[in-house]
């Protein structure tokens, strides 16, 4: 198998259905190589599409460096996917720690509140974030601390909670106190008020429509006008 080395780099193509560039995959390999260039070929067909080593690729080309480099004949999307699934997949706490470093403020500050907080690093996102899910907004950087006074809020509540019920930190119960918050009809005093009469009512549930149901049944107890926290 025949590594060849270019300085051409628009012969190299892009496929379609590849993964986009992650800025910080290429930040960190472009600081890498700086300091060091280990060979490493890319890998394309037959078309000069790139199969595997976008990013080396692209930091190659920042820098002005040879590209090294195998073609493979009759490679295509399937085998990138191969190849993605093969690598090994940063964790979310990977991509949070590298763009603090790069100076993203949201991401500083998301880094803050988990440090601040005995909260799960997930709850810390879920709280944060515009949506339940923010990991694609995570990987790719455009992640954003929308919701600043919200989280530390909820916070509170986990902390007091916290006395009745152990397992505050699961993402469906801190996803369910995310719904009581926007809920106009939900006051946490008077939930705090007849949870203390039920100290142990508030179980583990699977799913946050669940706990819903359980915070609502706990909130109305011993209650002559029931609240409906469910819609």
């Amino acid at each position: 198998m025949q590594v060849k080395e270019s300085m051409n780099y628009s012969e190299f193509k892009d496929i379609t259905g590849n993964r986009n560039i992650n800025p910080l995959h290429l930040s960190r390999l472009i600081d890498s190589m700086k300091e060091e260039h280990l060979i490493s070929p890319i890998i394309v067909n037959q078309d000069y599409q790139v199969i595997d080593g976008q990013h080396r690729l692209r930091a190659c080309k920042e820098l002005n460096l040879p590209v090294h480099y195998i073609v493979q004949n009759g490679y295509n999307l399937t085998h990138i996917q191969r190849y993605n699934q093969n690598s090994k997949d940063w964790k979310m706490m990977d991509f949070i720690s590298g763009y603090a470093e790069l100076g993203n403020k949201d991401y500083q500050y998301l880094i803050n509140f988990y440090e601040e907080t005995d909260l799960t690093i997930s709850s810390c996102v879920t709280l944060l974030s515009n949506s339940g899910s923010a990991t694609n907004d995570i990987r790719s950087g455009a992640w954003k601390a929308k919701h600043k006074e919200r989280a530390k809020e909820i916070y509170q509540w986990l902390s007091l909670i916290s006395r009745y019920y152990k397992n505050v930190n699961r993402k469906t119960f801190v996803s369910a106190l995310i719904r009581m918050y926007n809920n106009e009809h939900f006051n946490f005093a008077h939930f705090i008020s007849k949870l203390q009469i039920q100290p142990t009512a508030l179980l583990d549930c699977a799913k946050t429509d669940d706990y819903i149901m359980l915070i609502e049944a706990i909130y109305n107890y011993k209650s002559r006008n029931k609240v409906n926290l469910r819609f």
